[in-house]
């Protein structure tokens, strides 16, 4: 038999189109917290709340973080000029902790100061009169 005539060239493929590349898919973002009312300090950790009880005059809202608040030997003085609220963001007073770890109270009221506290747990206080707070102050906690 005789050869077989040869095939005609097959055209080359043409490159395939370039993917885009993966992005994996958009979550809905968490919902943004409320915004800060007048008077509202929000604090995220123990130098903070510190610097925020200092310059605390007349009536004012902490808003402290979920989290641990640790002292290192002296309790937070709430001013004779403050009206205070002290709150916890946590969902319970499992989530925001004021801890003085043994060293010192935790909070001391001067006279003519207010303080509410909601929220919070105080922990490991340790003083002659009152470990956990001293009011000399009105103090009201929730």
């Amino acid at each position: 038999f005789p050869p077989s005539p040869p095939s005609p060239p097959v055209p080359p493929r043409p490159p395939a189109p370039p993917q885009p590349p993966f992005r994996p898919p958009l979550l809905p973002l968490p919902p943004a917290p409320p915004p800060l009312l007048p008077g509202q300090i929000k604090v995220l950790d123990t130098e903070g709340l510190r610097k925020a009880l200092e310059g605390v005059a007349g009536k004012a809202e902490l808003l402290l973080a979920s989290g641990r608040f640790k002292l290192t030997g002296a309790a937070l003085v709430v001013p004779s000029a403050a009206e205070l609220t002290l709150r916890g963001t946590g969902a319970d007073a499992d989530g925001t902790v004021i801890d003085a770890d043994g060293r010192s109270g935790i909070i001391l009221v001067q006279a003519g100061g207010q303080l509410r506290l909601e929220n919070i747990g105080l922990v490991n206080g340790r003083a002659d009169r009152g470990a956990a707070v001293d009011a000399s102050g009105k103090t009201t906690m929730m």
